[in-house]
């Protein structure tokens, strides 16, 4: 190295001081920054007094050579060093008054120990400062395997531009059809750019609106990382460990999905094909389950749902508001080690019900939520939902399109719902206009079949299987909203006739709908039926409920609802018709709602001024921005070939503001340059 250790205790001792002293004399320095600066010196004697090994010497200034690598395409400053970082973050750590980062004796320790271990990473660099509304904190619970409390590292040095795999656009779909190979693949070549070249038509809310800018625009940053993560980071070894840390026991199962044989097909004349087949083509996609009791846990590839039918409220709406939930939700998370990155609190612009933690990546907020949870009026949570972001890794460091050009693009371009889009939600005095009201809405209604503990039941049913994974407990078997019990031995035979029609009868039990189980008598595989409908009226007699229908039948409706009455016009549903014991059609049920004839409904008027395709004439016709920041947006990727999709962090230009119709707004604008996106394929004429 160029300069001793010592050397570099001294220029930092140096620095350490003269920021001290534009703040104003040692004797005015409070108790506890002179105690943070005495630890600091005994650290910088320390260091003084230690020989680093030769070998380690070599490796860190091979390391910080690497680092100092400048773009040869694009001018980009060049990363600090490692005791560059370290120095400028340890006077800021004694000087800036945020609570946020307020630093004790250890948060010193741990700022050096941090900023050391990035540097000597195979592969890392020291990463910007990050500020994030909560940091990252230590819990008592053992750290997620999944989840490492340290942020992904920054790419080591801004790469050779030539070299950075071409990215897809805003609109999230893609593979290699959107340009989204992996690093060192080459990406499918596509159709010319046709962004200007589309005859297609759509309503367009903003095509008379007026742009205001009520802010400054940033000029940095000009490159930044784009990050990206494989489809699969949850394994069925994460669906044991998450189910323990919801208290949930019992088997992880996997559901069973019918395999159907290509069933070859004749090529129809003058179209040549090789191999056309009529069935399964595309190997199904696998989940994890635990259930316990009304509680279920799922877990697919790169996202986890946990959901509490019993707590949920029956309206599904009556949930606790989100200044209540959110210290619930922090606490439920921390209490299992689940929070340990830096993320954004916060609820989604259209659902004050939810508690939403996005994640932040060198100081910016992921679009997408990392957990998402809800609770109910007792506190009791209700639903969580986790998109796991914590192996994210560099794709490399992208030239950046600045805040100014994204600006121009926008109001000079418009959105193209590719590169750019917007979202609108309800502003400060937003009245959200009230409905018209739906033709019949006052007298239609509709009646669920539903059953009491311990009656009778015959049902027609394809049944959904799940295996369990790691242990010889039976299969768990589900028909509609029925869970069967029977013998181990049953439950096994059924659990073959998965993708066929199967015709069970048994006994209900319990009495809360989506609770129910069905305690089998008997079953038998059928051939197939077809769904039944009926249409007619509804007549009494005799204590009996029948259906007369237009075709002229006359079909008994078991377990009528008790407002059913007499001379209704009803639609019925239901699985089958069949014969009572005294050989007279019985309707297996399972919905009856009022008939409405909607070819008697008058039709609205229609302006012959205004485009018949408009059906809302809603404009936005000023929009006036008062935010503008960098962000990181989420790309689900499917590629050919990859059963998972591929997730792709961007930086993107968010615009935030208001319109003319009491509205909040923002825009979201692709901030990678032009010249690394992929052009999109041509519209389909």
């Amino acid at each position: 190295m160029k300069k001793t250790e010592q050397q570099l205790a001294d220029e930092l001792d140096a620095l350490l001081t003269e920021k001290l002293a534009s703040t104003g004399s040692a004797s005015e320095v409070d108790a506890d920054l002179q105690q943070e600066v005495r630890l600091a010196s005994t650290l910088l004697e320390l260091a003084a007094q230690t020989e680093p090994d030769p070998a380690f010497l070599s490796s860190l200034e091979a390391q910080l050579a690497r680092a100092s690598r400048t773009n040869s395409i694009k001018k980009k400053p060049e990363r600090p060093s490692f005791w560059q970082t370290f120095i400028s973050s340890v006077k800021e750590a004694f000087t800036m008054k945020r609570t946020i980062f307020a630093l004790g004796g250890l948060a010193a320790l741990i700022l050096i120990g941090y900023f050391g271990w990035n540097a000597l990473r195979p592969g890392a660099a020291p990463e910007p400062e990050t500020i994030a509304l909560v940091e990252a904190t230590d819990t008592a619970v053992p750290a997620d395997t999944t989840n490492p409390t340290t942020e992904p590292a920054a790419p080591e040095a801004t790469p050779d531009t030539g070299s950075l795999p071409l990215l897809p656009g805003l609109s999230g779909s893609g593979g290699s059809g959107m340009g989204g190979g992996l690093p060192g693949e080459e990406p499918a070549p596509l159709a010319a750019d046709s962004a200007a070249t589309s005859e297609l038509k759509f309503w367009n809310p903003l095509a008379e609106a007026e742009y205001t800018l009520n802010t400054t625009l940033p000029t940095e940053p000009t490159i930044a990382p784009v990050w990206q993560q494989s489809g699969t980071v949850l394994s069925v070894d994460d669906v044991a460990r998450f189910a323990a840390l919801f208290g949930m026991t019992g088997p992880v199962y996997t559901e069973i999905y019918p395999v159907y044989e290509p069933v070859p097909v004749e090529p129809t004349d003058g179209i040549p094909t090789e191999a056309p087949v009529d069935g399964l083509i595309f190997e199904p996609p696998t989940f994890y389950f635990v259930f316990d009791g009304q509680r279920t846990l799922s877990v697919y590839d790169n996202n986890l749902s946990y959901y509490d039918q019993a707590a949920a409220p029956v309206d599904g709406l009556n949930l606790l508001p989100f200044d209540q939930a959110a210290p619930l939700a922090e606490s439920f998370l921390q209490e299992r080690g689940l929070l340990d990155f830096a993320y954004e609190l916060k609820t989604p612009v259209w659902d004050a019900l939810t508690v939403e933690f996005h994640r932040v990546i060198d100081g910016r907020t992921v679009d997408t939520a990392e957990f998402s949870l809800s609770f109910n009026r007792d506190g009791q949570i209700v639903s969580l939902f986790y998109n796991p972001l914590n192996q994210a890794q560099p794709l490399g460091d992208y030239p950046l399109r600045t805040a100014e050009a994204a600006w121009q693009m926008l109001v000079e371009q418009g959105i193209d719902y590719q590169h750019s889009y917007y979202f609108t939600y309800p502003g400060e005095g937003f009245v959200q206009p009230a409905p018209e009201p739906l033709p019949f809405e006052e007298t239609y209604r509709y009646w669920p079949r539903t059953y009491q503990d311990g009656a009778a039941i015959t049902l027609y049913s394809n049944p959904l299987v799940y295996q369990p994974v790691n242990s010889d407990a039976a299969p768990r078997i589900q028909a509609d909203q029925f869970i069967l019990s029977g013998s181990d031995e049953m439950l096994r035979a059924i659990a073959n006739e998965v993708g066929q029609q199967v015709r069970f009868s048994g006994i209900v039990r319990g009495s809360q709908p989506g609770a129910q189980t069905i305690e089998l008598t008997d079953w038998e595989r059928i051939e197939y039926i077809d769904y039944q409908y009926r249409t007619g009226t509804i007549r009494v007699q005799d204590g009996q409920t029948v259906l007369e229908t237009e075709e002229g039948e006359t079909i008994l409706i078991p377990d009528a609802p008790a407002d059913l009455a007499d001379g209704e016009k009803v639609n019925v549903n239901g699985w089958a018709i069949e014969a009572n014991e005294a050989g007279n059609p019985i309707f297996n049920w399972l919905g009856i709602d009022i008939f409405i004839d909607w070819e008697a409904v008058e039709p609205l008027p229609i302006d012959p001024a205004v485009d018949p395709a408009v059906i809302d004439p809603y404009q936005i016709k000023q929009v006036t921005i008062n935010s503008v920041d960098m962000i990181y947006t989420l790309n689900a990727i499917f590629e050919e070939g990859r059963s998972a999709a591929r997730l792709l962090l961007q930086p993107a230009w968010r615009f935030q503001g208001t319109t003319d119709t009491n509205e909040g707004i923002t825009f979201i604008v692709q901030a990678v340059a032009d010249e690394f996106l992929a052009p999109m394929p041509s519209p389909v004429e």
